[in-house]
């Protein structure tokens, strides 16, 4: 009896310690990659990102393209600012959104051999196909915008304080359960959730070029 008990014990113990381990599981997407972008040009990419125990997202992104071209001058058409050919980007990553095998991942651009896109957003999305020789081809895609971050308020002129100016709410259609609210404040600038996951068009990562692992 004494021998029963004890396994039992010995089971239920080690069912507590592996439990944690399925609970706490977050998405996570790592990958490098080499691919081209359909004009015969070689770029590269390294990720890593993931959802912490406090639920931000985390992460980092070194991307290549060499063929990039030196920055337009906003306030000369036609006049490029002097700056090395091609781009190289260092970003870290602080949106992270998985669908199934698609991640969409966002962040800044904290350095760059062009200093003129240090502080854009980044967005970058990857799908992870599997790893068998019949799978279809991993892919991914990605895109550089400008921080639009506001940081002004608008006010009613004619009220010295106006209490409505700072007033933020969340609106959504009270017939819906599911329906999820939306911000009045919503930020303005890119991120992972701009735009729905499957409206990307993404670019074919060769077989042999590179790996991308999305966990869900």
């Amino acid at each position: 009896m004494k021998m029963t008990r004890f396994l039992a014990t010995g089971v239920s113990v080690a069912l507590v310690l592996a439990i944690p381990n399925i609970v706490t599981a977050k998405p996570e997407v790592q990958g490098q990659v080499d691919f081209f972008g359909g004009d015969g040009v070689l770029r590269s990419a390294e990720f890593d990102a993931r959802i912490d125990n406090s639920g931000a997202a985390e992460g980092r992104m070194i991307f290549i393209d060499p063929s990039a071209a030196a920055e337009s001058d906003p306030d000369g058409p036609g006049e490029a600012v002097a700056g090395a050919q091609g781009l190289l980007i260092d970003a870290d990553f602080d949106c992270l959104v998985v669908t199934n095998n698609r991640a969409v991942m966002s962040g800044v651009i904290v350095d760059s051999n062009t200093p003129e896109r240090i502080g854009r957003r980044i967005l970058v999305t990857v799908e992870d196909n599997g790893r068998g020789r019949r799978s279809p081809p991993r892919r991914l895609t990605w895109g550089i915008y400008p921080n639009q971050a506001r940081n002004w308020t608008p006010t009613d002129g004619e009220l010295g304080f106006d209490p409505g100016a700072g007033t933020s709410w969340l609106a959504s259609d009270a017939e819906r359960e599911d329906d999820v609210p939306v911000p009045s404040n919503r930020s303005e600038a890119v991120s992972c959730d701009s735009f729905p996951p499957g409206s990307h068009t993404l670019v074919d990562i060769g077989r042999d070029d590179g790996n991308i692992r999305v966990r869900p």
